[in-house]
């Protein structure tokens, strides 16, 4: 995907890691940014011009404890609205505010035991169809517009 936009042999891309582990182009003049998130057969990538990215998919699969599992894993309010769900929903918000948590961690490039610094982020919550919660986050204030494309 990444060779399609530089218009460049696959073989060709050199990556690298930033000190989070999220995924770069090596060469620092590149304008293309990108992200990739996986689960339970699914995969997402995000890719844009001039502006960081961070996607997360999630496959929804039942916790226990998992009032618990959110204080531990979510900034207060996250935690707060899941508790405040309705038990029926309760796992849905979880994962909506899980991904929502890891794709602006993965656009800011931090670490997930980080706080969030308060770089602003757009974030958008994706319909990756039934059983998955999707969340994507660019850096910025507006949402650019989206073009989803299926393999």
């Amino acid at each position: 995907m990444l060779a399609r936009y530089l218009d460049e042999q696959p073989a060709r891309i050199e990556l690298r890691a930033g000190a989070h582990g999220k995924p770069a182009l090596a060469d620092p003049s590149s304008p293309l940014r990108f992200n990739l998130s996986h689960s339970g057969g699914l995969a997402l990538v995000a890719v844009t011009l001039d502006r960081e990215v961070g996607i997360d998919i999630e496959r929804i699969r039942p916790r226990r404890d998992l009032e618990a599992l959110a204080e531990r894993a979510l900034d207060p309010a996250a935690a707060a609205t899941v508790r405040a769900t309705a038990p029926a929903e309760r796992l849905d918000a979880f994962y909506r505010a899980w991904t929502h948590r890891e794709a602006t961690a993965k656009c800011l490039g931090t670490g997930l035991g980080a706080p969030l610094p308060p770089t602003p982020s757009a974030v958008t919550t994706l319909d990756a169809g039934p059983g998955y919660a999707a969340t994507l986050a660019v850096e910025g204030d507006e949402t650019p517009v989206l073009r989803r494309f299926a393999l």
